[in-house]
């Protein structure tokens, strides 16, 4: 369970970005949805947090992958505003900008601390891939074919890793996404950042996707995207629907059939599929 933000925009709308951090940070730390799917015990996202970014400017491209743990709430949210300061204060000097990032809520039986913190970072011959995800894969059968064990790795980093294995053979991104989302348990929300690693080229990819049938997790899973050949905006229910984010008009992907899409240099392509069997 986990609160997720993807952008990208040129220089001319890299100002709609700072809102949309604050708004997620104050949704990560006070999560209303997360709080009707526990029932009231949790409301904060605070078993980890990461993100990758691409830094475009006329002197070149910096690509900046941080991630923090602490057992501490207050740290946790703390280090989680310092860094979104950061993000913002680089973005401002760059003439692109390309961004994932996650803040956690960690399953009960699944390991935490930093290096289980998302977006995962997995290397290919030509890329770099930084994998976020919300939702739950059915791990042992990832585990399986990736011949690892399962305990060792939260059930995001091994679909991480079978995303990898899977643009590594061939295939196209939006088909890797499809392949993956069979292995869904109860939702396949999913956002990348695909860096060729010559060019720093970069790719978003994205997908929204739930197996969910009552009415909390369905708001709980629930994405929101906001794009034009100017800017993409993807975003987590809690972090769309935060008065600082209201700068953008979202459309919402929800129930049974979701959106896969790729964005590149303003080119925006989605396609549905369907929710494979429980």
């Amino acid at each position: 369970m986990c609160r997720m933000l993807a952008f990208w925009a040129r220089r001319e709308n890299s100002e709609l970005l700072e809102p949309l951090l604050k708004a997620f940070v104050d949704a990560c730390g006070n999560d209303e949805f997360l709080a009707r799917v526990s029932g009231g015990e949790v409301r904060c996202h605070c078993d980890g947090w990461g993100y990758a970014a691409v830094f475009a400017s006329d002197g070149g491209t910096q690509v900046v992958h941080e991630k923090f743990y602490a057992p501490s709430r207050e740290e946790h949210l703390g280090s989680l505003a310092q860094a979104t300061r950061r993000i913002i204060s680089l973005a401002r000097d760059s003439r692109e900008v390309a961004l994932v990032l996650h803040c956690r809520k960690a399953g009960r039986t699944e390991p935490v601390g930093i290096s289980h913190a998302h977006p995962y970072r997995e290397e290919i011959t030509y890329y770099d891939i930084f994998f976020a995800h919300n939702g739950s894969f059915r791990k042992d059968d990832i585990a399986l074919i990736l011949g690892l064990p399962s305990q060792l790795y939260t059930d995001s980093a091994l679909g991480a890793k079978l995303y990898a294995r899977l643009l590594e053979s061939g295939g196209e991104a939006l088909d890797a996404l499809r392949r993956l989302a069979f292995y869904t348990r109860t939702a396949f929300n999913t956002v990348a950042l695909l860096v060729e690693r010559t060019s720093g080229q970069t790719t978003i990819t994205y997908s929204a996707l739930t197996c969910a049938d009552d009415p909390a997790r369905l708001d709980y899973y629930e994405a929101y995207i906001s794009a034009n050949r100017d800017y993409f905006i993807y975003a987590s229910s809690t972090v769309a629907q935060h008065p600082e984010a209201q700068v953008v008009e979202w459309s919402r992907v929800r129930g049974r059939a979701g959106r896969i899409g790729f964005y590149e240099r303003g080119l925006h392509i989605t396609q549905v599929v369907r929710c494979p069997p429980i």
